[in-house]
């Protein structure tokens, strides 16, 4: 009779062992059982609105009410699934496979972002809500298309419910969780991504294809000095291995636009700290006297600097990252066409980096939108007053 199979240490990491195995098993039952569900949304909702028996209004918006819908089926029923099956039995490996797939999630983000106003079409509008509930009638459906397309939004939670139990079985049981944490990150960044993507989508003045970029990693004000001392209030995003440098433009009472106006390649420059202030970082390009550099950039508040440079250090060696910006297309677009656009940008609001800032209105030429989004995606910046001007 071996004794230490009864000892508590054994018993703990046993009732570890076990549990993360149910946790794996509903991960990989629950996944097959959503891509069947969002399959069947697609097949019996969204596929019959080609017939022209279908009312106009419903055929007109069927982007608006499923966005990518059918694409995260594909992704779900052709791709993750197959890596949940195949790492099952390796669960070390079940946090790599989100990561490789991070940019497959955009297709979440995107989709997290336009899932409100489905929503509010599908309740405003009486001939859409109308046909959709014959519809599911018919179908002898028990659940509503509005709560039919809350499934990839509530899947993300279920991803996020379940890494966190991996991570905490996984640590119990003494093994490396790094890329599983890593994995619940990305999962849990998804819904804020959605919301940063309403500020990415109202940046103006560039050729190319921004969303390369990838993941946005953070978004504040910041006093911008460049070397010959001029000081301008700019809005910056920050991703892996790029920062944009924007102008903040009003284009009505409560609704900006930002407007590119520099493109800082963070492999081409090197950060130096003022250790002493806890705002202010300048960014040095490796090339001497390159454009207007060394640039002083301050801070409205003081964690926003720390934050910022922790994000800069963890993906200054990220060779993947590096290796997708190295090939994005992003260039800023001639001045003199930086009001031109197909679709004018709705603009969002912002509130001023200080009580006395004032952001100049710049109204378009063009005719004003009809729909607007609501004032809900509004920066904090530092209250302090300071006297700034944006130019």
């Amino acid at each position: 009779l071996n004794t230490h199979e009864d000892s508590p240490e054994v018993l703990k990491t046993n009732d570890a062992k076990f549990s993360r195995e149910v946790v794996i098993r509903e991960l990989v039952e629950t996944e097959e059982e959503f891509g069947r569900d969002i399959q069947q949304v697609i097949d019996a909702y969204l596929k019959p609105l080609d017939s022209p028996s279908v009312p106009r209004v419903v055929r007109d918006n069927k982007d608006v009410i499923f966005g990518n819908l059918k694409k995260i089926a594909e992704f779900h029923n052709t791709t993750l699934i197959e890596g949940l099956r195949y790492y099952a039995e390796q669960p070390h490996m079940l946090g790599k496979t989100f990561l490789r797939l991070e940019r497959d999630f955009d297709k979440h983000v995107t989709y997290c972002r336009d899932e409100p106003a489905a929503q509010d079409f599908l309740l405003d509008n009486d001939e859409t809500r109308d046909f959709f509930e014959e519809l599911s009638q018919q179908l002898g459906d028990d659940k509503s298309l509005s709560e039919h397309l809350k499934l990839p939004v509530q899947r993300i939670n279920d991803y996020q419910l379940l890494l966190r139990e991996l991570v905490k079985y996984s640590t119990r049981l003494g093994e490396d969780t790094t890329d599983l944490g890593k994995a619940l990150e990305l999962m849990l960044a998804v819904p804020h991504r959605a919301n940063d993507n309403k500020f990415i989508s109202n940046i103006e003045g560039y050729h190319g294809n921004i969303h390369k970029l990838g993941r946005l990693l953070r978004h504040d004000w910041f006093c911008v000095t460049d070397r010959d001392g001029k000081s301008k209030e700019r809005y910056l995003f920050l991703f892996k291995a790029r920062i944009l440098v924007c102008k903040v433009r009003r284009i009505s009472e409560d609704r900006s636009v930002f407007v590119l106006k520099d493109i800082i390649r963070l492999p081409e420059v090197e950060v130096k700290d003022h250790k002493d202030d806890l705002r202010v970082f300048e960014l040095h390009h490796k090339q001497p006297d390159f454009g207007n550099f060394p640039l002083t950039i301050s801070a409205h508040k003081d964690r926003i600097k720390d934050a910022w440079l922790a994000e800069i250090r963890q993906h200054a060696t990220d060779i993947l990252a590096l290796a997708e910006h190295a090939a994005d297309d992003l260039r800023l677009q001639p001045t003199v066409d930086e009001n031109k656009r197909l679709e004018p940008l709705q603009g969002i609001h912002i509130e001023p980096a200080t009580p006395d800032q004032v952001i100049p209105l710049e109204p378009r030429d063009a005719k004003p939108q009809k729909a607007v989004l609501p004032k809900r995606y509004s920066p904090e910046p530092d209250k302090k007053t300071k006297e700034e001007k944006l130019a």
